[in-house]
């Protein structure tokens, strides 16, 4: 009898144990996408601000300055978050000053239901002439604490990154971005930066069970507990 009571308490342990987890561990919050561009030639200036890509020239006779930015969502599932931008800057001027600025960067807020373990990957490049600046970055930071759980940017062409940890249940910022910048200055040169990098999630198992699975397994032992006694009594 009691053989058969043991085998009947490892069953609710083990089936209490096996109880699924319902809610999602991971919430999506908000995706953004954003490009800035400015180019300047002489008294020409043209602005963009967006979401997509696009290329803008600024120009005064001979002398111009070209600036463009493309971002893009790879994937934007809940565990698996990647995207990809650009930023780049050319210009030539002979007679009067010429630059321009561009920007991409990808942001995505999310909450961490649970425990999860993260795996970050991301292929950089920078490149630029004197003077000229081109750089990249990516970041992910906990929101409750306002700290940086990783982060990493440069002006390195070209550059792989990776990296893998823990994080708390909570809410989290992922974004990643490009820059250019020429100062208005006579001359010519280009400044280009891209990047693609994204962080996969997953779950992480809890070594405490669920209050379900105390539950269930509070019950089993009461009723076993409940049986022997009625035997005895019998």
């Amino acid at each position: 009898m009691r053989i058969r009571q043991f085998c009947v308490l490892l069953g609710v342990v083990l089936s209490a144990n096996a109880l699924p987890v319902s809610a999602d561990p991971v919430t999506l919050v908000s995706v953004s996408k954003t490009v800035q561009l400015s180019a300047t030639a002489g008294n020409d200036t043209q602005t963009f601000t967006g979401s997509e890509g696009t290329i803008i020239t600024a120009s005064s006779g001979p002398d111009f300055s070209t600036v463009g930015g493309t971002i893009g969502a790879i994937s934007t599932l809940a565990r698996n978050i990647e995207g990809e931008g650009s930023a780049f800057v050319n210009h030539s001027s002979a007679t009067t000053a010429s630059g321009g600025s561009a920007s991409s960067e990808f942001v995505v807020v999310f909450d961490a239901n649970q425990a999860l373990e993260y795996f970050f990957g991301g292929s950089f490049a920078a490149r630029s002439d004197a003077s000229h600046t081109a750089s990249w970055h990516a970041e992910l930071v906990n929101e409750a604490t306002n700290t940086s759980v990783f982060q990493f940017s440069g002006t390195t062409t070209p550059l792989f990154q990776f990296t893998r940890g823990f994080l708390d249940p909570g809410r989290y910022t992922f974004r990643a971005g490009a820059a250019s910048l020429v100062p208005l200055q006579v001359g010519g040169g280009t400044s280009f930066a891209d990047f693609d990098a994204g962080v996969a999630l997953s779950a992480v198992a809890s070594p405490t069970p669920e209050p379900a699975s105390m539950l269930l397994l509070g019950t089993g032992v009461a009723g076993l507990f409940a049986r022997r006694r009625m035997q005895r009594a019998n």
